[in-house]
Formats: C-alpha cells, sequence, structure tokens
C-alpha cells in the first residue's frame, strides 16, 4: 500500500484522493450536460443519503438552473443543504445552493418579517435567478407567488431619468417598504433630505439621490467597496397575492428528485411526468463502512483521530490513513475505482458531545455564554463576551475568555477563572460598564445586599425542615417489583435517575422537597405514581394537587389504571364531587381508609383532617393562585413535597438553581416520540382549512382554543364550515359540570372529532387521537401556557402539528419574542430551556419577586443567582470564596482547538469545570471529556490541576498563590513560588514537603527550579489534608 501520507501534508493527501474519487463522475456528469442542453424531460436519479450531498454538490455547480425536489421535511432538507456547503468546500467549487423551506410564515408573505426563508423566495422568483434551490418535496402540493406578477412588481430605477422622489416614495411603499427613521434593515427604507436609503429584502443596501426632479445617482455598497450602478431593479418588500403551482416553475429548471418516499397525487405529477430511466451515479455507498476499508485503499476523515484509531484497531483495519477533516461529521463512506474514503461518524457509533445535564450545574443550566452577546463579570460588570483567544505569556500558551467593556477597553479572563463570567439576562438591553469604574462596585453592594435578604427567606423554610423529623420510608422490593411488572414501558434513562432521586429523599429521616422538571408526556406522573404507592405501603397518605378539574380527573384515571389492587383507597376530590362524595372523603382522609387523594384546591382545605399525610405532590404549581401558594407553604413544612413541572415558575426555578430545592431533569424523550411540527402565521382560513383536512384525512381529532370563553361558539361555527367532517363540541370552564362532562366525554371517546376550548385543556387531556392543535389570537398567552397547549397533542408516535396564529398586523417586541422562542423550542425535552428563556423576555420583575426587580436587572439573571447561592451556603469554617482567591501559576492550561474544534463546545466545558462545586463534579466532567474526546492533552490536564488547586485553597484559607520567574545576574533562574493566607505557621507544616519557605507576615514564599503540575500536585493534595484536619 502507498503510503500517502509520508510525502505529502495530511489534508493535502486527502483532497488528492477525494479528487482522485470524484474524476470518476466526469463521463457521468457530461451525460448529464449533454441531456439537459437537449432539452430532455426533468432526470430521476435513484440516489441514497450518502451519494445525494456529493451528486449534488458536483451538479449545482455545473448546471446553471437546476431545481431540486429532495424527498423529506424541512429538517431533512436542512441538514441536506448543510452537507452539501461542506462537500462543496472541500471539492473547492463555488456555493451556490439555496434552502427554501415550506414554513413560509403569513408574516415574512407580507412583507412584516424578512427572514433568510423569505430572502431565499426573492431569490427564486427574481428575472433570470440563476443557482441551485433544495426544497423539501411537500412544497409540490403548494403554490408559489408568480414569478410575472412578482416580476411586474418590480421597480426599475435609472440614473438619470426623470423621476420625482414623491413618486418613488409611492411605489416603494405600494411594494410593501415600510419608512422608518433608523438605518434601514430589510425591507425598510428612510429619506434624508433629496436621498432615500432603501434595503430591499435579499440584497445589499442601495441609496439613491435626486438633482431637482431627476434621479441622479444609484450607489451600493460603504467607503473603497462603494459602487455606482446606471440601472437597479428594486423587489418587492411583499409577495404578490397571484400565486402558481410548482410544476409550472419546474419548466425552466433541471429537476433531480431522490425517489423511495410516499407521496401525495400532486407531487407524483411533478416528479413523474416524462421521467428518462434511472441512470447510475457511478461512486458507491456502503452499507458498512468498515467493508469499505477492508476491500479498498482508504482514508478515514475523523474529528478525533486518537478516538478513530483505537476504533479501527477493533475492527481489525490494519493501520488506515486518519486525519482530521471538516466531513468527519457526517456518515459518508464512498468507494470509486481502487479508493474509498470513510468518515469517523460513519465508522462509530455516535456520541453525546454535551456535557451531562445535572442540578450541580447551578446557574449554568440558565444561560450559555455567546459570543456578541452580553456577559457580566462579577468583578468588572457587564461587557460583550466576544470569544476565546489564545495568549502566550513568558512563553507559556493559555487559553481567555475576552470582553470588551465601554470606551474599548478589553477585559481578558484566564479559563480558569471562567466562573466569574456568566450570560446576562435581564429585561433589557444593558449598559456596558467601564474597567474600573465605581458604578459597577455600587450595583453589586447593592444586590448583594437584596441577595443576603432573598436567601435569609429562603433558609428559614429550609431550616424548618431540616428540625423536621420523621420515619425513613422504606422502598419494598416486593411492591417496586409489581410496580416494574406492571408497568408497559422501560424507564428512560432520566427518569429511572429521578426515581433514585426519589427513593433516597424517601430513606431520609427527614422531609424533602424536590422539583421533577420533565417534558410533556415525558414520565413524570409514572414517578409520583410510584413514590404514592410506597409511602401508602408505609402506612401514610399522599395527596396529588392538580390546578385543574381536568388534569384531576386525568390523574385519577391514570392512579387507578396502575395501582387496580388499591383502586378503592383512590379518592377524588373537585368540584365534579357530589357534596356527599366530598364528605365521605373528607371521612376516610381522617381514619386512614382512603391513603391517596387527588384534587384541585380543594385539597388545601385547613378544614381536612388527615390521618397520616405523607407526600404532596403537586403537579404544575405555576397555575395556583397566591392564596393557594400560601397553603402549600404550610404543607411544606412538615411533608414530603414533589413538584411536577415542564415550565417551572421562575421563584420555583430559582431555588433549584442555587441549590436550596432538590432537582431533577428528565430530558430524554419516550422511544420513538417525534418533535412536534410547530407554524407561526397570521389567522386566516386556508391555513385551518389545511390543518384540518390533513387531520381529517387520517382519522385523528383536534383541538382548536382560544383565549376567551366569549366567541367560542362562533369559532365552532367558523371551524364546521371549513371542512364537512368536522363534529364540533365546546368546553370551558364556565360550563355546568354536567355540560363540561359530556361535552369531554364526546371528545374522549371520539363522537367529537374537533374539540373547541378555552385553556381548560393545557393541563391534563391525553387524547392518542388528538395531534394537531390550533391556537387562535396565540399572542393573549403566556409563554409557558402555549407550551402546555402544545403538550397536549404529539404524546405517542404520530407527528403531531401545531398551529400558533395571531390576528393583527404587527407584533410587539415580547409578543414576538415570545412565540420565536416557542417555534425554536420544538426539540423534544426543550420545556426546561423554555422556561429558562421565559425568565429573559418576561424580566427582572418577575423572576423573584418585585422586591429582587431592580437588582436581577442590573446585574443580571445568573449573577444573581449566585449571590443567593453564596448568602444560603455558609462557608465552613476557615475556608473562604473560591472568588477571592488569586491563582497565577506559569502552566500552559487550556483545552487545544485540536482537541475540541468547535468554539461553543469548548466555552461550554470551560465555564462548567470552572463552576463545578466539588472535585467530585470536576472528575466527572473529565472522565466525560475523555470518553467522548480521547486522552486529555497535557494543557487539559495542567488545567485541571489548577481547578482543583483552587478549590484546596479556597477549602484551607489560602487567598494568592502565585509565581514570579527570576534570572539572577550570576546564578541559575527560578521560580519563586509565593502563598498568602491567614494561618501560614499552620500552613507551613504541610506544605513544607516542597522545601524551604521563607516566611514574612502572611506570605511564605519558595524557590524552585521552575513550577510544574507536579509542584502544583503536591500543593493540591498538602492543602485538602489541611482543610481534612480543620
Amino acid at each position: 500500500m502507498k503510503d500517502y501520507l509520508s510525502t505529502k501534508q495530511p489534508l493535502a493527501k486527502c483532497q488528492e484522493i477525494i479528487d482522485e474519487v470524484l474524476t470518476s463522475t466526469m463521463p457521468f456528469f457530461s451525460w448529464l450536460q449533454i441531456q439537459q442542453q437537449a432539452g430532455s424531460p426533468p432526470i430521476h436519479l435513484s440516489l441514497d443519503k450518502i451519494q445525494l450531498p456529493l451528486f449534488l454538490a458536483l451538479w449545482g455547480n455545473q448546471a446553471e438552473r437546476v431545481f431540486t425536489l429532495y424527498a423529506g421535511n424541512n429538517r431533512q432538507t436542512e441538514r441536506l443543504h448543510h452537507t452539501i456547503r461542506t462537500w462543496q468546500s472541500t471539492i473547492d467549487v463555488k456555493d451556490n445552493w439555496h434552502f427554501v423551506s415550506d414554513e413560509l410564515s403569513e408574516q415574512e408573505v407580507s412583507g412584516l418579517v424578512v427572514s433568510s426563508l423569505s430572502q431565499t423566495y426573492h431569490r427564486l422568483l427574481a428575472p433570470h435567478a440563476a443557482g441551485a434551490f433544495l426544497l423539501p418535496v411537500s412544497l409540490a402540493d403548494k403554490h408559489l407567488p408568480d414569478p410575472a406578477a412578482y416580476a411586474a412588481a418590480c421597480i426599475q430605477l435609472h440614473a438619470g431619468e426623470r423621476r420625482p422622489l414623491p413618486d418613488v416614495i409611492r411605489r416603494i411603499t405600494a411594494a410593501g417598504y415600510v419608512r422608518t427613521a433608523a438605518t434601514p434593515e430589510p425591507g425598510t427604507f428612510r429619506v434624508r433630505g433629496e436621498m432615500i436609503d432603501i434595503r430591499p429584502p435579499a440584497a445589499p443596501a442601495i441609496t439613491i439621490t435626486w438633482h431637482r426632479q431627476d434621479i441622479e445617482t444609484i450607489t451600493s455598497g460603504n467607503g473603497s467597496s462603494r459602487r455606482q450602478h446606471r440601472r437597479r431593479t428594486l423587489p418587492p418588500a411583499a409577495f404578490p397575492a397571484q400565486t402558481v403551482s410548482w410544476n409550472k416553475l419546474l419548466a425552466s429548471y433541471s429537476a433531480v428528485v431522490p425517489a423511495d418516499r410516499r407521496r401525495t397525487p400532486a407531487q407524483q405529477l411533478i416528479i413523474y411526468n416524462a421521467l428518462t430511466p434511472a441512470a447510475a451515479f457511478p461512486l458507491r455507498s456502503a452499507n458498512n463502512p468498515a467493508d469499505v476499508c477492508q476491500t479498498s485503499d482508504p482514508i478515514v476523515l475523523a474529528n478525533n483521530v486518537d478516538r478513530t484509531r483505537r476504533f479501527c484497531t477493533q475492527l481489525g483495519i490494519a493501520a488506515p490513513h486518519i486525519i482530521t477533516h471538516p466531513l468527519a461529521r457526517f456518515p459518508i463512506a464512498l468507494a470509486g475505482t481502487g479508493r474509498a474514503f470513510v468518515t469517523e461518524t460513519a465508522l462509530l457509533p455516535p456520541l453525546d458531545d454535551s456535557p451531562p445535564l445535572t442540578p450541580a450545574d447551578g446557574a449554568a443550566l440558565v444561560a450559555e455564554l455567546t459570543a456578541g452577546k452580553p456577559a457580566v463579570h462579577a468583578d468588572h460588570g457587564i461587557g460583550i463576551f466576544e470569544g476565546l483567544a489564545a495568549r502566550t505569556i513568558e512563553g507559556h500558551t493559555r487559553e481567555y475568555l475576552i470582553l470588551r467593556y465601554a470606551a474599548g477597553d478589553t477585559l481578558s479572563v484566564p479559563v480558569e477563572y471562567a466562573y466569574k463570567v456568566t450570560a446576562y439576562l435581564g429585561d433589557h438591553a444593558p449598559m456596558l460598564h467601564r474597567l474600573g469604574g465605581t458604578i459597577w462596585r455600587k450595583a453589586k453592594a447593592h444586590a448583594t445586599h437584596d441577595a443576603q435578604r432573598f436567601a435569609h427567606e429562603l433558609l428559614t423554610t429550609a431550616a424548618r425542615r431540616q428540625h423536621n423529623q420523621r420515619p425513613s420510608y422504606r422502598i419494598d422490593p416486593e411492591v417496586e417489583t409489581t410496580l416494574v411488572d406492571n408497568f408497559p414501558y422501560t424507564l428512560t434513562p432520566d427518569q429511572a435517575a429521578a426515581w433514585q432521586d426519589i427513593c433516597t429523599d424517601l430513606s431520609a429521616p427527614r422531609p424533602a422537597d424536590r422539583l421533577i422538571v420533565g417534558d410533556v408526556g415525558f414520565g413524570k406522573t409514572e414517578l409520583a405514581i410510584r413514590a404514592a404507592r410506597h409511602v401508602l405501603a408505609n402506612g401514610r397518605q399522599t395527596a396529588i394537587v392538580a390546578p385543574t378539574t381536568l388534569l384531576v380527573q386525568q390523574h385519577s384515571d391514570t392512579f387507578r389504571s396502575r395501582l387496580p389492587e388499591e383502586a378503592s383507597r383512590i379518592a377524588l376530590l373537585s368540584r365534579f364531587t357530589s357534596a356527599s362524595e366530598q364528605a365521605a372523603v373528607r371521612r376516610g382522609l381522617a381514619d386512614g381508609s382512603i391513603g391517596i387523594v387527588i384534587g384541585t384546591h380543594a385539597v388545601l382545605s385547613p378544614t381536612i383532617t388527615w390521618h397520616k399525610l405523607g407526600l404532596v405532590v403537586i403537579d404544575e404549581e405555576q397555575r395556583f393562585g397566591v392564596r393557594h401558594k400560601e397553603a402549600l407553604k404550610k404543607l411544606r413544612d412538615n411533608v414530603d413535597v414533589i413538584s411536577l413541572s415542564a415550565t417551572p415558575i421562575p421563584r420555583t426555578l430559582s431555588q433549584a438553581l442555587t441549590g436550596l430545592k432538590s432537582l431533577s431533569v428528565i430530558a430524554t424523550p419516550p422511544p420513538g416520540r417525534q418533535e412536534i411540527d410547530t407554524k407561526l402565521t397570521r389567522d386566516n382560513d386556508a391555513v385551518i382549512a389545511q390543518a384540518l383536512a390533513r387531520e381529517m384525512a387520517r382519522g385523528g381529532q383536534v383541538y382548536v382554543v382560544a383565549p376567551r370563553v366569549q366567541g367560542l361558539s362562533a369559532t365552532a361555527r367558523r371551524i364546521e364550515q371549513l371542512h364537512p367532517d368536522v363534529r364540533a363540541v365546546i368546553a370551558h370552564g364556565q360550563l355546568p359540570d354536567e355540560q363540561l362532562a359530556a361535552a369531554m366525554e364526546k371528545f374522549d371517546t371520539g363522537q367529537a372529532n374537533v374539540l373547541v376550548s378555552s385553556s381548560i385543556i393545557e393541563h391534563g387531556l391525553d387524547i392518542p387521537r388528538a395531534n394537531t392543535l390550533i391556537c387562535l389570537q396565540a399572542t393573549h398567552f403566556g409563554l409557558a401556557d402555549l407550551y402546555q397547549l402544545r403538550g397536549r397533542i404529539g404524546r405517542r408516535q404520530q407527528q403531531a402539528y401545531a398551529y400558533f396564529l395571531y390576528s393583527q398586523q404587527q407584533l410587539t417586541d415580547m409578543q414576538r419574542q415570545r412565540l420565536a422562542a416557542l417555534t425554536e423550542a420544538s426539540r423534544l425535552g426543550s420545556g426546561w430551556s423554555l422556561a429558562q428563556r421565559d425568565l429573559e423576555i418576561r424580566g427582572a420583575g418577575n423572576l423573584l419577586g418585585r422586591e429582587q426587580a431592580g437588582s436581577v436587572s442590573t446585574i443580571g439573571v445568573q449573577l444573581y443567582l449566585d449571590l443567593v447561592r453564596q448568602a444560603a451556603i455558609p462557608l465552613a469554617a476557615g475556608s473562604i470564596d473560591r472568588n477571592e482567591i488569586n491563582i497565577n501559576l506559569p502552566l500552559p492550561a487550556a483545552i487545544p482547538p485540536q482537541f475540541i474544534a468547535d468554539t461553543a463546545v469548548r466555552t461550554d466545558y470551560y465555564q462548567r469545570l470552572a463552576r463545578a462545586r466539588t472535585t467530585v463534579e470536576i472528575e466527572h466532567l473529565l472522565n466525560r471529556l475523555t470518553r467522548t474526546y480521547g486522552p486529555l492533552p497535557p494543557e487539559t490536564v495542567n488545567l485541571a490541576a489548577l481547578l482543583l488547586l483552587q478549590h484546596a485553597a479556597a477549602h484551607a484559607g489560602v487567598t494568592a498563590i502565585t509565581s514570579r520567574h527570576i534570572t539572577p545576574p550570576r546564578d541559575n533562574p527560578y521560580d519563586k513560588i509565593t502563598v498568602t493566607a491567614c494561618n501560614i505557621p499552620q500552613l507551613l507544616g504541610n506544605i513544607s514537603v516542597l522545601g524551604q519557605w521563607s516566611v514574612a507576615g502572611n506570605e511564605a514564599s519558595l524557590h524552585v527550579p521552575a513550577v510544574t503540575k507536579d509542584t502544583v500536585k503536591v500543593l493540591t493534595s498538602s492543602l485538602f489534608t489541611i482543610a481534612i484536619k480543620a
């Protein structure tokens, strides 16, 4: 085998092999060009998911006008687009592909919002459009704004022509442009005297000047790049109302359509009309990538060479050529004539690059540092996080977090101090501080005082709970076995971890207060059932408290179904319960014959007498009123409490993040669950009719939700008129109990297929056939409400659709942020992140309470939570705050880009390592790094050593460990280590193992030939020994 890598640079050799493989495709593309020039009909190719991106990268570069229908959904098509672009950069061809989505909203069509999607439509519709367009096949069923009408709406401008300024303003306003006083954004214009600045939706801004009634100049660009134009075509900002079908647009494009997908009749008409026989693509792909490596001369493209080499050895692949390459992230295994290349992703089992989500991550859960966004340094205030940068000082290279402050000041923060830097979350764009100014010191001092008061309030409740002893609960193995055997599914990993947390709480001799955060349908109720059953087995009672009667009924049905042997001891208490039944339930709670009661706030009544209440489960606490929350507070002192939530209220969230409330996170979706297809658009009958038709065609059911009870009848009539098969019922909280129960019964049994309701369905309904949600006037709901409403659908394996409709022409900034956050949070398990996003959108006033609003707004949510935690968790005797420690030792400390190339992932690991509260957490993260990326580089080992030294110094009461390199005129150079602490005599007995120290006041110094990782290791061990003795 020829040793390619011995004669060339690896990347160059990789390119040579790729070029060699691609050369075999030249005759094939020559044939395709001949077919296109001869005016042949659309070309049908049978390509698999590995061949397709490479083919499209090559063909899109050679053909002048390409139109591709890709048989997949939006996300699949977008991923394909990303793969194509990476291929094009690899084979050095121009990137001329445009991704077109089928989710162009009404805002984008009307020009109210200009997005990358609408920009692509503008490119596609422009006269003589060139380029390659990638679309999901679902667009074949839809209509496109008419290209002829679009061309007619374009405005032709010529320098020197007579066209008065007012006429042009009227024309561009009619074309959908909005006048503004600020620098124009896409779709807007600004008038400055005899001049217009205008920004088309998919083109650079242009400036038009007048001399009297004539257009004098048309220019674009700035400074040295400024260009003058004799003529310019200005596209409309909004699309015309006239539409045409996609197949009409196909006439002027080459169509490349991958096969093997189900299609509607309209799609079949376009795809299969006069197609040529399938042609064979000369590069073959392998189902088993290891086979390619065994039978060809392969090169393996990797992200992590060491890890890939180890795995190849395990597969028995002898000494493959392995190099790092951008294509490594894609699953590729292609072979041509005697040459092949395979990627790490195709060979290796999938990796989870994200660090684990644990309660100990604390405020790091709230927000990630993002380049270009505001960040807060605990000592210096608010600046802009610019990213990471390497600095070489005294011959040692380290990585730093870069913050930009007012007046152009820049701060470089060593990565081991990354815990001092947090993302800013507040209710407005913050003012940047000046380095060394007094404003920040005063603001932080005020916030620290507020945080201490707030922490005292939280600690008072926590202290009462700690003093309240109770007998430990026994987790009966027989009861557990029955629960497991009767559960039709297997707990997800996150569910299993949360259940272990609950078992630990129940086994302790004092009541616990735990928050379980998990997306709707992720299995929180199952954990509550198991906890209640074990509490019942120990002779105590459980109260399940839910905010609505529907949710109470749902829980009652679920509990009785899961615990049939205890069904007689499970009772329901809500407004659906008659007076005589309520009296019987109260007697049963008093004498202990009822072990589990499920109810609304009626369960919280002080008139109820409990036999032995042991556990309270609170479902969606954010839905309870102030008076009911006060009753819950009183219960918390004496019994175990489990709170279940998909989007916890800010106060509960803050307690979890500061460590004062135990936290379990269920982020793993059940197997087979699909993400909900979420669309945001203006209210119109066509959208609703389409949604109804899709669901009716598959025999499903639809929720239609409106914010106000008044008008639900009119809404029901409107829905019935939009589809002949609709059988609608109405449900809302003001209906008499019998009517509400009857309506829900009809929908539950399938007698009705559309439920028109208020937000009463937000919690509790689990109807497997209901997989479409239409939410009218979505701007009238809160973010958590919208998220819960969407959670009513998609709870099984069928694809679900959510439509959030609004009626007004313009959205406020907060409405836009809220709806954008919801559409962005389509990933399964995103309720936790959505709660954090809500903190940012709603602002400080709703975070922890009005008393804390000013402080949170001034210093940011995350730093405020840090201050609360510091105040709430007092330091051990002799310890000091890590924020007060200065460690400056000349060791190269970093996570090198060669180890983790992604800057965002490196930043995240820096923060998690620096913010780790225990050495166990540091070790856990280091093990995670090793498993994911391979053996740790020396710089990362040094970083870990410095972080461990920080913890040891804090526990031992050391305030500073620094070193200075000294070069005497007549002696060998050395490093002088200085340790500063108030207990120097006590320290000397432990750190003397390093040598003879000199003492001066609170400082001890030592001369060593050079500071090494071994020096740091001995110091760390010695200081931890002091902490243990203390």
